[in-house]
């Protein structure tokens, strides 16, 4: 596995675990209550130590879990406590679409290394007489 492979799962793995720490805080209504504001991207990404870019790819999966409210430049709400957990299906599919594109990726790389490995051992292989 290359170092690209597995920062990229790395990073999956974090937006996950960001996923559940941040839903773990909303349900138990101590730092996020119901129908509040959170914290913007960045601020978030600062409190949990992940980054901006992980800390959005973790809303979207509470937002397709029926978590948060995603409302572009306004900012991103707690929803009622009734709706968690109800599939929103915007969400699901951009999660999944995500989650896709990520593995489309990873398998890119992985022909990428393969052709150059072929092409490193077929270099050392000894020239033909005709």
């Amino acid at each position: 596995m290359t170092e690209e492979q597995l920062a990229s799962d790395v990073e999956r793995l974090d937006r996950h675990e960001l996923a559940e720490a941040l839903k773990s805080d909303i349900e138990k209504g101590k730092k996020y209550a119901p129908e509040s504001k959170l914290p913007g991207n960045r601020e978030l990404a600062r409190l949990l130590g992940g980054s901006s870019n992980t800390v959005g790819a973790s809303l979207r999966i509470l937002a397709a879990q029926g978590y948060v409210d995603v409302r572009g430049k306004s900012g991103t709400y707690v929803r009622a406590q009734k709706d968690w957990g109800q599939t929103q299906p915007y969400w699901s599919v951009r999660t999944e679409l995500e989650e896709a594109r990520d593995e489309l990726r990873q398998a890119k790389k992985a022909v990428v290394a393969a052709e150059r490995a072929v092409a490193n051992a077929l270099s050392r292989l000894p020239a033909e007489d005709a």
